[in-house]
């Protein structure tokens, strides 16, 4: 390995020294775009061939007051990450269909057009999150399973609908881009793994 991209990644770990396990949005309509895209079963085993569900459920835990998806980054460990929008509850109402003008105030016309499509109803559901307790009790670690060396290569060979994007502390540094890699692997141990795809924009 070069010691230019031993730096890197390097780099890219030590960015993620104090991840938990949770990303925050910074508004609701990241949140909700990435909800109705968020990565299941359906796009880890695409072959069992399921249909996409007419109905988007939004999770809303009062006590943390966080709208939140989790993302199932491994079949077979539970490795979730949860994703939230911190909020005050944005509607009293537990289901809004997708025409309801509630949805005016977050997207254009023609965002809906194409975000909705195939949906039809969204339930607001009242929940409480409780998983991150057994996270903290384990190690995290992050492997990078391909590093790219440009933007282009990054973007197109990236298969989730969704890019993170790391900004870097100071001016100086680069903003790290990456996504996922939803890898079914087995880890026997009590580290948490997540693997990720990635790319330094300087």
């Amino acid at each position: 390995m070069s010691v230019n991209l031993e730096k890197k990644i390097e780099y890219i770990k030590n960015a993620f020294k104090n991840f938990k396990n949770y990303i925050e949005l910074e508004d609701f309509k990241n949140y909700l775009f990435f909800t109705l895209n968020a990565p299941t079963a359906v796009i880890i085993t695409p072959n069992l061939n399921f249909g996409k569900s007419p109905n988007v459920t939004l999770g809303y835990d009062p006590f943390r007051k966080i709208y939140f998806t989790l993302l199932q980054t491994n079949l077979f460990v539970n490795s979730d990450i949860i994703i939230y929008y911190a909020s005050e509850p944005l509607t009293d109402k537990l289901i809004l269909k997708k025409d309801d003008k509630f949805f005016d105030d977050y997207l254009t016309a023609n965002e809906k057009e194409i975000a909705f499509a195939g949906r039809e109803k969204f339930l607001f559901i009242k929940k409480s999150i409780g998983i991150e307790n057994d996270k903290e009790k384990s190690k995290i670690e992050f492997k990078i399973n391909n590093y790219f060396n440009e933007m282009d290569s990054f973007i197109s060979s990236t298969t989730l609908p969704f890019i993170f994007l790391l900004e870097g502390s100071t001016n100086e540094d680069p903003d790290l881009l990456f996504t996922f890699n939803l890898k079914p692997s087995l880890n026997l141990s009590n580290k948490i793994i997540y693997y990720i795809d990635c790319f330094l924009d300087k």
